[in-house]
């Protein structure tokens, strides 16, 4: 594995305010992208989910931007990086079996050039929980495989900064 530092956690939020999120991202009618991978993404204000909102906070964390990735059956996420924010995270909000894993790619083998029992060269592979969720430096290029499920998968993704203590 590589030397990323991750964050993982599991049940952030009741499960009314699961379903409140839930409901509001499925009502949203004009995503700001709909690749040709099939993911909705959709903007999304931080407010909107107030319980990640107020952890990320008490991390010493602020969300730069966020929005919803709404990945039907079929649909994946391509491989890219936020080399622009100090880390990015997703939440996941729905996560049906077989929905797709999300892979941290090791920057050392991005093109799948190594051999893969080579050391320090394997990707780290993150089976979603609904619930959970994962931060992770904005430099690490990473996808998210084809949803192989039957229903939506529906994960909040977020830029993050570090919130600087006051001198």
């Amino acid at each position: 594995m590589f030397d990323a530092p991750t964050y993982h956690t599991l049940d952030l939020g009741t499960e009314y305010e699961k379903i409140q999120l839930k409901n509001l991202i499925q009502e949203m009618v004009d995503p700001m992208a709909d690749s040709n991978t099939g993911c909705k993404r959709y903007v999304l204000d931080p407010r909107d989910a107030m319980f990640l909102y107020d952890w990320l906070r008490d991390q010493k964390l602020h969300i730069i931007e966020a929005w919803a990735n709404v990945n039907s059956p079929g649909s994946r996420n391509e491989l890219h990086q936020h080399e622009k924010v100090q880390y990015t995270g997703v939440y996941f909000l729905t996560a049906p079996e077989n929905c797709g894993s999300l892979v941290l790619k090791n920057p050392a083998n991005v093109a799948n050039q190594c051999h893969p029992d080579a050391p320090n060269v394997q990707d780290i592979v993150v089976e979603p929980v609904e619930g959970g969720m994962i931060v992770f430096p904005g430099w690490v290029p990473h996808e998210v495989w084809i949803n192989n499920s039957t229903e939506d998968r529906i994960s909040i993704a977020f830029n993050l900064g570090i919130v600087q203590d006051e001198l």
